[in-house]
């Protein structure tokens, strides 16, 4: 009877570490499986425009796609860093839209579910453009990497001013932001290998 009670505590010793080491070993390292990552996000706008004197309806509708940096935290606030590649018109190519990575403030969850904001403070008077968005990944049961991402708005608008042809058009709209995971092989363009 005493050597099954011995034997009953080994195994309860046992499990209870190998739980332990497992759990540490399958702990999301938010850096490890989100960066390098490519997200393409659909953003629409949809609202006014306004030449001076009457009011348009106006909508919009474009892709761009971010690549992940990382998080960090600073004086206990979390940031998830972003490269932006969008499309540009004039030169018909992708382009990276920024000098400087976009930081989009984590509010909530953990590194799998999360919702962030984006907030930056605006180059110009005219133009704003500020949204909240949540991101939710789904792991790979085999090899535990990033198997789908889902990202969808709660809220958001835009407002700026354009010179079209020597028109003034104020305008100002709601975005509505959606997205997903895509494999680097499926981009529309060729990103600069990593430094």
């Amino acid at each position: 009877m005493k050597t099954w009670r011995i034997w009953f505590c080994i195994l309860m010793v046992a499990i209870f570490l190998g739980s332990f080491g497992l759990g540490e070993a399958l702990a999301l390292d938010f850096n490890t499986t989100w960066g390098g990552k490519w997200l393409k996000l659909t953003i629409k706008n949809k609202g006014y425009a306004f030449d001076g004197n009457t009011f348009y309806t106006a909508s919009e509708s474009y892709v761009v796609y971010l690549n992940i940096k990382g998080k960090v935290t600073i004086d206990e606030i979390k940031f998830i860093y972003f490269d932006l590649w969008e499309y540009d018109d004039d030169s018909e190519q992708w382009k990276k839209g920024n000098e400087e990575k976009l930081a989009f403030r984590h509010i909530a969850g953990d590194d799998l579910d999360f919702v962030c904001s984006y907030a930056p403070q605006s180059e110009s008077e005219d133009d704003e453009f500020r949204f909240i968005i949540r991101i939710t990944g789904k792991l790979n049961s085999k090899d535990g990497t990033l198997k789908s991402v889902s990202v969808k708005s709660v809220g958001g608008f835009a407002q700026g001013r354009d010179d079209e042809d020597g028109m003034i058009y104020d305008w100002v709209g709601g975005l509505s932001i959606s997205g997903s995971l895509v494999a680097q092989s499926k981009l529309p363009f060729i990103p600069p290998s990593p430094l």
